[in-house]
C-alpha cells in the first residue's frame, strides 16, 4: 500500500514540475492587427520609402517590430521599425513612411517581399512577397 502511494506521490509531483516548466517557455502573445504595405522606389537616392498603413486591430509597439525586406538579390534588409523613424506606437487608422532602406539595381516595377516580425514572440504579423515598387 506505501509502495502505490509513493508511486501516486512521485507521478503528480513529476506532473507539476512539468506543467511549470513548459508554462516558462515564451509566453509572449503577438499583437493582432490588419496592416498593408506599400513601397516607393526614389530614383535621385537610390532608396526606398516603404508605407505602413495600420487599418485594424492592436496598437503596436515600434521597437518590438522588425521589418525584414528583401528584394531577392542581396542580403535581406532588417531592422526595428523605431530605429527607422517610426513613432513609439502604431495606431489603427495612420500611415507611417520608412526611410532609408537602400537597395541597388532595382527601380520602379521591381518587386521585393515584406515581413513583419513581433520581437518578444519571434512571430510574423505580417508577410507579403510581392510589394511592388511605384
Amino acid at each position: 500500500m506505501g509502495t502505490i502511494l509513493l508511486i501516486a506521490v512521485t507521478v503528480a509531483l513529476a506532473a507539476v514540475v512539468a506543467t511549470l516548466v513548459g508554462g516558462l517557455g515564451g509566453g509572449a502573445v503577438p499583437p493582432s492587427a490588419t496592416l498593408n504595405v506599400t513601397a516607393k522606389f526614389n530614383s535621385a537616392d537610390n532608396t526606398v520609402t516603404l508605407t505602413i498603413t495600420h487599418n485594424g486591430g492592436d496598437s503596436l509597439v515600434a521597437s518590438d517590430i522588425r521589418l525584414i525586406a528583401d528584394d531577392g538579390d542581396a542580403e535581406p534588409y532588417e531592422e526595428k521599425l523605431n530605429d527607422m523613424g517610426a513613432p513609439a506606437t502604431l495606431t489603427v487608422g495612420h500611415s507611417y513612411e520608412l526611410e532609408n532602406y537602400n537597395i541597388t539595381d532595382l527601380g520602379t516595377g521591381a518587386t521585393i517581399s515584406v515581413k513583419l516580425i513581433h520581437i518578444p514572440s519571434n512571430q510574423q504579423i505580417y508577410s507579403k512577397s510581392n510589394v511592388s515598387l511605384t
